[in-house]
């Protein structure tokens, strides 16, 4: 139930108005960390190839890694609401990675 909820705390906050100036939305933060993860464990030890990965995530998404810093600058303030994003990112580790 609880997981539900923050599912839905985080659609109504990512359909609340424009997108944030300084940086990915929640929900845009929140993707890309998910399929920066991705590219990690796929990546393995292979630096290089994590850093392809990564660039292509960052450039399917739509950021930069100044952007994701910009997000954690400015919301790490709040918290609850960073554990609740981070709980979040968590969930959607722990689903099955898409092929």
């Amino acid at each position: 139930m609880k997981r539900i909820l923050l599912a839905v705390m985080l659609l109504i906050v990512a359909c609340e108005g424009e997108e944030n100036a300084l940086g990915p939305d929640d929900a845009q933060f929140i993707e890309t960390v998910v399929a920066l993860r991705h590219a990690a464990m796929t990546a393995g030890r292979d630096t290089a190839h994590f850093e392809q990965l990564r660039d292509s995530v960052l450039e399917s998404q739509g950021v930069t890694a100044e952007d994701l810093r910009t997000y954690v600058e400015t919301t790490s303030a709040d918290l609850e609401y960073m554990a609740m994003i981070w709980d979040s990112i968590s969930a959607r580790l722990s689903e099955p990675v898409p092929q």
